[in-house]
């Protein structure tokens, strides 16, 4: 409101949804104080970059000893959320053993290299454009999709 009384306009926030149906949460039984379990809560949510994923993991390791598969999970879905949300990737979706993420304007030089490096994606350019992952039956998808919109990250800025 302040920014349009000064007659300037204020960037609307991207948001990308992850739908990913899969445990991921911090379990009481990990973490039994509801107050730090907030904690740790809003400390995944800041999650921006593997580096600080990593270094939070480390944390939940040093504090509350090895975190469990869901809260792994959990800091996975925030970090592809976060890289997401930078590449204005509007969705990830984890269905019939897939990962599809879908944008508007996808950087396809960006993408044919990550197409160069891994043989488990295509595009489908029909209507909104759609990239495809399609997931080995070991494969997490929570992991797959941080790894991918990790390297989506580094070659995006190794362009610019």
């Amino acid at each position: 409101a302040v920014l349009e009384e000064r007659g300037e306009s204020r960037e609307e926030k991207f948001e990308s949804q992850i739908v990913i149906s899969i445990s991921a949460h911090i379990p009481e039984s990990y973490i039994r104080s509801s107050a730090t379990r907030m904690e740790m809560y809003k400390k995944i949510s800041f999650i921006e970059s593997e580096d600080e994923k990593n270094d939070l993991y480390d944390e939940f390791t040093d504090r509350f000893g090895e975190p469990p598969r869901p809260t792994v999970r959990l800091m996975n879905v925030a970090l592809a959320k976060a890289l997401a949300e930078k590449a204005k990737i509007k969705k990830i979706e984890h269905k019939d053993g897939r990962l599809v993420f879908v944008t508007d304007k996808p950087d396809l030089v960006v993408w044919a290299e990550l197409f160069a490096r891994n043989k488990s994606l295509s595009f489908v350019g029909v209507g909104s454009p759609l990239v495809i992952y399609r997931l080995r039956k070991d494969e997490d998808p929570t992991e797959v999709a941080a790894r991918i919109m990790t390297e989506y990250a580094a070659s995006q800025s190794d362009g610019e």
